[in-house]
């Protein structure tokens, strides 16, 4: 298991990839709600701009309150609604990074797994290594929707344990 771990994303590239990756398929499942982002804040944008224009008229003196207030209100309501349509819309999702230094002591800690794992195998001692391999056989990392967390999965006795504890999901949340 720690072999597959190092082979898979046991170095600074690996990891790299994955962070990569793993933000090219956020960006892509985002898309859409980034461009409707856009054009609804292109939108406030306009009727805010409009409003401020009328505003501007009246104090100019160029169109008299009577005839403002027959736009104001329509107006309003139309930066009201771009509002809320943005503010319903939630935030783009952030780009995934990981501080070097985490990264880092993450390599050494499995260096440190796979050292002690194959220091009891040589001498003759399996027990580490099967009692790694009986709690966890398999550790996946699946893509999440936008602006959510990746879904870890951990299959083997923990996930039993974990499922006991937190109910059918995975992960706690």
């Amino acid at each position: 298991m720690i072999h597959g771990l190092r082979s898979q994303i046991g170095s600074k590239d690996a990891i790299a990839y994955y962070v990569r990756v793993f933000n090219e398929e956020l960006r892509l499942q985002s898309a859409g709600a980034i461009a409707n982002r856009s054009k609804l804040e292109v939108k406030l944008s306009d009727a805010q701009r409009t409003l401020d224009r009328l505003v501007d008229a009246i104090g100019a003196g160029v169109i008299t309150v009577e005839e403002a207030g027959r736009r104001m209100p329509a107006l309003r309501a139309e930066v009201e609604s771009a509002k809320a349509a943005l503010a319903s819309a939630g935030e783009p999702p952030k780009v995934v990074t990981l501080h070097p230094g985490v990264v880092d002591q993450y390599l050494r800690d499995l260096a440190r797994l796979d050292q002690l794992i194959a220091g009891d195998l040589s001498d003759g001692d399996d027990g580490l290594a099967q009692a790694l391999r009986a709690i966890v056989d398999r550790v996946s990392v699946m893509p999440a929707p936008a602006r959510q967390a990746p879904e870890i999965r951990i299959e083997g006795h923990l996930e039993t344990l974990l499922k006991q504890s937190f109910g059918e999901r995975s992960f706690p949340e």
